[in-house]
C-alpha cells in the first residue's frame, strides 16, 4: 500500500509542475503578443501653431499625432525628441506625457518648440543653402522616441520621425502622412 501512495504523491507532484510550466509559457506568450501590440502605433505631425516669430523668438507649436492601431488601449509614458529646420538641428524635447490612448484612436500631443533664430544663423551657409535648395520652403522636422506601456507591459525608445513645411503649418495642416 505504501508503493502506491508513493506513485500517487510523485504523480500529483509531476501534474502540478506540468499545470505551472503550462501556465508560465501560456504568460508569456500573452505578454510576447501584448509587447507586439504596443508596437501598432503610428506617429505624425497633424499640424502646429505659430506662437511668435520675431528677431528674438521663435515659438511654435507641433501637434504631434499618434494613432493606436491595436485593440488595446496604450499609454504614452514620455517622448524625447529632436527638432530640425531644413536637415539643422535646433532644439532637443524631453516631455513626460502620462496620455492614454484608447485603442483603434488617434490623440494629440503639443510639442513646444522655442529657440532663438540667431541659433539658424549660426549655421550660416548651409541652412541658407538647404532653403534656396527647397525653393525658399522652411521645413521642420521631429524625430526622437517616445515610451508607451499597456498593463505591466512596456516599451521604451519606439523611434518616429517627420516632417512638415511652415507654409503647411500656416495652412493650418500636417504633414499630411497616413498611417
Amino acid at each position: 500500500m505504501a508503493v502506491v501512495a508513493v506513485d500517487n504523491k510523485k504523480l500529483i507532484e509531476h501534474s502540478i509542475f506540468t499545470v505551472v510550466a503550462l501556465g508560465l509559457i501560456a504568460l508569456g506568450v500573452y505578454a510576447f503578443q501584448q509587447f507586439n501590440k504596443l508596437k501598432n502605433v503610428c506617429y505624425f505631425i497633424t499640424g502646429g501653431i505659430i506662437n511668435t516669430i520675431n528677431t528674438e523668438e521663435i515659438d511654435v507649436t507641433i501637434l504631434l499625432g499618434i494613432k493606436n492601431i491595436s485593440a488595446i488601449s496604450i499609454t504614452i509614458n514620455s517622448a524625447d525628441i529632436q527638432v530640425y529646420v531644413n536637415g539643422q538641428y535646433i532644439t532637443s524635447i524631453t516631455k513626460t506625457i502620462a496620455q492614454t490612448v484608447t485603442s483603434q484612436s488617434l490623440t494629440t500631443v503639443d510639442l513646444d518648440v522655442n529657440f532663438n533664430p540667431n541659433t539658424l544663423l549660426k549655421s550660416g551657409s548651409a541652412l541658407l543653402s538647404s532653403i534656396i535648395n527647397t525653393n525658399g520652403e522652411i521645413v521642420i522636422g521631429v524625430q526622437g522616441t517616445v515610451s508607451i506601456s499597456s498593463g505591466a507591459i512596456s516599451v521604451n525608445d519606439l523611434t518616429f520621425s517627420d516632417q512638415v513645411t511652415l507654409q503647411q503649418i500656416q495652412a493650418g495642416g500636417g504633414s499630411g502622412t497616413k498611417c
